[in-house]
């Protein structure tokens, strides 16, 4: 399943000033298919270390986000970008403690950076 959106400006609440909030897809594409990076990190540790955990918690996180970026469209797109924070901050957190822990930039440093870059854009992207 791919999230098709069609591209307006980043963040931009709506031109006519009627709703309060950002109420259209974003351009930042990014935003959108984090899901798709996340699930295949989780197929890829199964592939390689058979790890299970990894599938299933990639896979759980992965499922949330691809929903929440299907909702990122008119009153709910605030709602999805909290989830969608939500989901990055626990990652950062789960992966900045794993990377504490090995010093391994593979996989625990490179999933920590990309979610604490991604849970910047959805802050920047709600509080816009």
């Amino acid at each position: 399943m791919i999230v098709s959106v069609q591209p307006l400006a980043a963040c931009e609440p709506p031109a006519n000033g009627d709703a309060a909030g950002v109420t259209a897809p974003f351009d930042l594409l990014p935003l959108q298919n984090t899901w798709v990076v996340n699930a295949a990190g989780g197929v890829m540790a199964y592939v390689k270390k058979g790890s299970t955990k990894s599938l299933t918690s990639a896979g759980g996180a992965a499922l949330i986000l691809a929903l929440s970026a299907r909702s990122m469209v008119g009153p709910a797109a605030k709602g999805s970008l909290a989830v969608c924070l939500a989901i990055a901050l626990l990652l950062s957190v789960i992966m900045c403690g794993r990377y504490s822990r090995t010093r391994k930039v593979m996989p625990a440093g490179l999933t920590a950076g990309v979610s604490l870059a991604m849970a910047a854009a959805y802050l920047g992207c709600l509080f816009a």
